[in-house]
């Protein structure tokens, strides 16, 4: 494979900032980062240049990157290099592309991502490629986003002697052999805290999702199939590592970027929990995750748009979210 890749004359070019020229020297590399100029030429457009890190980097991670839809990512540029702007000096660590695919010159303090670029020989990697074995080929065609599964089983009923039935997810994002689940319906109505203030950490809310709902809704064998998801509660917050979450408002806007698609029906269940914002459709409103403490959270109405409820006094509808090894739900299944 190693021959497979080209070394490359990585020319050096100086920093979008500085007005000294060129600083460094040309390198010959087979593993390189774009430049600045390298991405305007090859990725004219913001949305070529999004990126995503996979789950388990991220995970691995903590800290060093916010856990959004997109990440960020650095570019070739002088470290450190000292640029003079008249009498003083000003230091500029690294431009990049911002998790919006915007080119930013001066991106220093944001957690940044690294993809790497090299030339490669397409004949010698023609002759690398194997043929993907028959019975992989479809293992996961039929899991695309918006495709329904079931796992485990929760009580939707009003009745207690209904018992607990078989919970329908929707596949919303996929990520190589894992993908994040959501709850079909709104299994649950509850408080999001106990207290007039709340964080996601601090909840009830995630406690309940994490324990109680865990426990109940699956087996060991179903619970061995979802993954932990690193949960980023921004700087100076106490990031948590959690197998049943809620989504965010990121990720809401990156599976439904426009308003249709966000409501969702309660089960009887739940609506006999008297929720305070239902419709004749028995759609109601729906927790969010959010980072800091509020005396009031997000929440999805039934008309899409986001809102923000009393964490303390307002008994909205949960809807849990997961990220699940496919590998595993399709041994399970």
């Amino acid at each position: 494979e190693q021959k497979a890749i080209l070394t490359t004359l990585v020319k050096a070019e100086p920093h979008p900032l500085s007005d000294v020229g060129v600083v460094g020297n040309d390198t010959q590399d087979k593993i390189f980062i774009l430049s600045y100029s390298e991405v305007e030429r090859y990725l004219p457009e913001p949305t070529m240049r999004l990126s995503q890190l996979i789950q388990t980097d991220r995970s691995r991670l903590g800290d060093a990157i916010p856990d959004t839809p997109t990440a960020a990512w650095c570019l070739r540029a002088p470290q450190l290099a000292a640029l003079y702007k008249g009498t003083s000096y000003r230091y500029v660590h690294t431009c990049g592309i911002s998790k919006d695919g915007e080119l930013v010159r001066d991106i220093s303090g944001q957690g940044l991502g690294q993809r790497l670029a090299c030339w490669v020989d397409l004949d010698a990697v023609k002759g690398l490629m194997q043929p993907v074995p028959e019975e992989n080929l479809d293992r996961y065609a039929d899991y695309t986003v918006g495709t329904s599964i079931t796992l485990g089983s929760y009580r939707q009923g009003n009745a207690p002697a209904d018992g607990a039935e078989p919970i329908e997810w929707i596949i919303v994002k996929r990520d190589g052999i894992r993908a994040m689940v959501l709850s079909k319906y709104v299994l649950n109505a509850m408080k999001y805290s106990r207290f007039d203030t709340a964080t996601w950490e601090s909840s009830e809310i995630r406690r309940w999702l994490n324990d109680e709902f865990l426990k109940t809704a699956f087996t060991q064998e179903e619970e061995a199939v979802i993954a932990q998801r690193y949960v980023d509660l921004g700087k100076g917050k106490r990031n948590t590592q959690d197998k049943v979450f809620l989504m965010c408002r990121q990720d809401v806007e990156a599976v439904w970027p426009e308003l249709e698609g966000r409501a969702a029906q309660a089960t009887p269940y739940a609506l006999s929990k008297e929720m305070p914002y239902t419709n004749e459709k028995g759609e109601c409103r729906w927790w969010l995750c959010f980072p800091n403490n509020r005396k009031k959270g997000d929440s999805v109405r039934y008309d899409g748009k986001f809102s923000s409820d009393p964490v303390k006094t307002y008994t909205l509808g949960v809807r849990p979210a997961m990220w699940i090894n496919l590998d595993e739900w399709v041994e399970l299944k």
